[in-house]
């Protein structure tokens, strides 16, 4: 019962209703920042359903990994 219990928590719909959110292009999850541009268009996967976006603008942190 416990392992269940830690399998749960660590399920993306789990991680989603903790008020995280999914990017997804043409149905696959970004994963980096880098590989969005302006005007890309955009779903936003939440626990409860999705929304479409158009990406304005990216910005990357300073300690982003380069080698990923």
């Amino acid at each position: 019962e416990k392992a269940a219990e830690s399998l749960e928590l660590l399920s993306p719909i789990h991680v989603l209703r903790r008020g995280y959110a999914v990017v997804e292009r043409a149905g696959q999850a970004v994963p980096r920042v880098k590989l969005l541009a302006r005007g890309d268009m955009v779903a936003l996967r939440f626990a409860d359903g999705t929304a479409e976006a158009e990406v304005r603008a990216t910005s990357r942190t300073a300690d982003a990994d380069e080698t990923k």
